[in-house]
C-alpha cells in the first residue's frame, strides 16, 4: 500500500497501478481509527493526518485553559502555550492535510489532488 500512497504524492498514475495489482489492494477498504493519538489505517498501512493534530492540540488547550482558570496569564503567554501545545500534539509527519473515519482510497486521493490516480481508481471500481 505505500506504493499506493507514494502515487497520491506525484499523481503517478502507473505506481497506481502497479500498486493494485498486489493481492493486498482491495478498493473497498475503509479508513478506521484516528481517535486518541492513534493513526488512521487503511488496508493495514497506518497514516496521520494535519486535522487529527489539530483536533488534539484543540483539546489540550482546552484542558490546560480550564486547569489554569485561576491563573493571569497575558496574550501572548497564552499564545507560546498554544505554541508548544500543537508541537507537543504533531508527534509525527502527516500524510494528508485531512482525513477521517470511512474515507476511501479514492477520496484520500481527491484530497491529495491525485486527479490521475483518482480516475485510475474510479476505472477499477466499475
Amino acid at each position: 500500500m505505500k506504493n499506493l500512497f507514494d502515487s497520491f504524492q506525484n499523481d503517478d498514475e502507473e505506481l497506481a497501478l502497479i500498486a493494485l495489482e498486489s493481492c493486498l489492494a482491495d478498493l473497498n477498504e475503509l479508513v478506521i481509527n484516528g481517535e486518541d493519538g492513534a493513526p488512521f489505517c487503511i488496508a493495514e498501512y497506518a497514516f496521520y493526518s494535519d486535522n487529527q493534530f489539530q483536533f488534539q492540540a484543540n483539546l489540550l488547550q482546552e484542558n490546560e485553559r480550564k486547569v489554569s482558570s485561576k491563573s493571569f496569564l497575558s496574550k501572548a503567554d497564552w499564545e507560546v502555550i498554544d505554541s508548544r501545545l500543537l508541537s507537543i500534539s504533531q508527534h509525527s509527519k502527516s500524510k494528508f492535510r485531512r482525513a477521517v473515519r470511512g474515507d476511501t482510497f479514492a477520496a484520500l486521493a481527491v484530497r491529495q489532488n491525485a486527479f490521475l490516480v483518482t480516475k485510475v481508481l474510479a476505472t477499477m471500481r466499475t
